[in-house]
């Protein structure tokens, strides 16, 4: 009898730890479309639950949360470290330079 409590307060632990909130998931906007985002011509990015959208291009992502930052792996290419500056404020550096952005509500 004292199993059953315990298989469900592990189970109940197990399934809050999988709901965790993605803090970039959203639509966001460049701050600045200077530079690097000018010369490609983008101008958003939008992260879902298993995608991400950018530049017109889709990849299949998985994130690992790591407080305000957001590890972004895509199926393709590098991993992009989101920095979270607020809950609306975001950047990340591509190519060495820092892209700051701004969720679109």
């Amino acid at each position: 009898m004292k199993r059953i409590p315990f298989v469900f307060l592990m189970s109940l632990a197990l399934v809050l730890c999988a709901c965790q909130k993605n803090p970039v998931e959203g639509k966001w906007e460049a701050a600045s479309k200077d530079g690097l985002l000018q010369l490609i011509g983008c101008g958003s990015i939008e992260f879902k639950s298993s995608r991400m959208y950018l530049c017109g291009a889709t990849d299949r992502v998985k994130y690992d949360v790591r407080g305000d930052q957001v590890v972004v792996r895509p199926s393709r290419g590098d991993s992009l470290v989101c920095h979270l500056n607020g809950p609306d404020q975001m950047y990340f550096e591509m190519n060495g330079e820092k892209l700051y952005w701004n969720r679109v509500k």
